[in-house]
């Protein structure tokens, strides 16, 4: 990652000799992004791919994220 010019957010265990600090807004934002996954996969039809169609998925995927958002 470190290659492409990404920084990693992952936290690491509390029982490592060498705690690694991480940016809180970057792991802020990175928790964001996880819990929208998690709350795209309550929708049965994403989990799963149900659509042939790889427009059809992404405009399901859109209108998951558009109720999400109403929701928050």
């Amino acid at each position: 990652m470190r290659a492409l010019g990404h920084q990693p957010c992952f936290p690491t265990k509390k029982n490592r000799k060498h705690q690694l600090r991480i940016p809180k807004k970057l792991y802020r934002t990175r928790y964001r992004v996880e819990n929208f996954f998690c709350r795209l996969k309550r929708w049965g039809c994403t989990a799963t791919r149900r659509d042939k169609l790889a427009q059809n998925f992404l405009s399901l995927i859109h209108f998951a994220a558009v109720i999400d958002w109403l929701r928050s």
